[in-house]
């Protein structure tokens, strides 16, 4: 009943279409939310939602995809906040990718958590023209 409120409330606010499905390969129920390019599925057995959404198609280049990668690196360190988003290359597609256990969370937490990796995929599909600056060091040694 709380899953059903939180996936509710959520088609309401951010108009996701939703659907439910099981899927073949894991053998569980996943529930599905999709709104333009970001995906929102709930995987029943691990209480867990992954939160996935695309950021860009790369270059077919090789070249041209390193650079990008690498931008897109620099841009992921200075995002580095209370939520880490991950990106992943998929193929041609890069994907920002967030695993957020539902069980013992309030809808206000979970709720957060969709806004900061919204605001997260907001931040990466800045264009090109962006500055884009690193605020900290890439690595940092400890003694």
């Amino acid at each position: 009943m709380i899953l059903e409120n939180f996936v509710n409330t959520l088609c309401e606010k951010y108009k996701f279409a939703y659907f439910n499905s099981q899927i073949p390969d894991l053998g569980q129920d996943a529930f599905t939310l999709i709104c333009d390019d970001l995906n929102l599925r709930y995987f029943e057995a691990s209480g867990k939602f992954h939160l996935i959404a695309k950021i860009v198609d790369l270059p077919a280049d090789e070249y041209e995809q390193s650079e990008a990668l690498q931008r897109y690196l620099k841009m992921a360190l200075t995002y580095l906040k209370r939520y880490p988003v991950s990106l992943v290359a998929e193929g041609q597609e890069l994907i920002a990718f967030y695993q957020l256990p539902v069980r013992n969370v309030d809808y206000s937490q979970f709720e957060s958590v969709v806004e900061e990796f919204l605001n997260a995929v907001a931040f990466f599909k800045q264009t090109e023209s962006d500055e884009v600056e690193v605020s900290r060091p890439v690595m940092m040694l400890h003694p």
